[in-house]
């Protein structure tokens, strides 16, 4: 993921920045051993959407376990929830600016902006 994360975005200024200092593969920095005695948080309040996101979810804490993480669980989060309507205000307004632009960018998408 870190690989596709680290790209170049051309509508994105500021990643132009990253163009020939980022690495193509970051699977050669990873260490074999990377879970021994990390700390995972679980943060349960986010489970129980979706049954299927769940069951992956627990297969992961099972392999993260597995490979000598220590499990913290639940870890809950002091401020789930409390900036609630003011966050929901804040993603609309900026998820529509947003998915119109990525939306105008896409000649090959049905549909260009929110009001098409």
């Amino acid at each position: 993921m870190l690989s596709v994360m680290a790209g170049i975005d051309q509508s994105d200024k500021y990643t132009a920045e990253s163009d020939g200092k980022a690495a193509t593969d970051y699977t050669q920095f990873l260490n074999t051993n990377g879970m021994i005695g990390a700390r995972i948080g679980i943060a349960r309040k986010y489970f129980g959407f979706n049954e299927a996101v769940d069951k992956v979810m627990e297969e992961s804490i099972v392999s993260m376990k597995a490979q000598g993480a220590v499990i913290v669980d639940p870890a809950d989060i002091p401020t789930f929830g409390k900036f609630g309507d003011t966050e929901l205000t804040v993603l609309l307004y900026e998820l529509k600016a947003d998915l119109n632009s990525y939306l105008a960018g896409r000649p090959d998408a049905a549909v260009h902006s929110l009001k098409t």
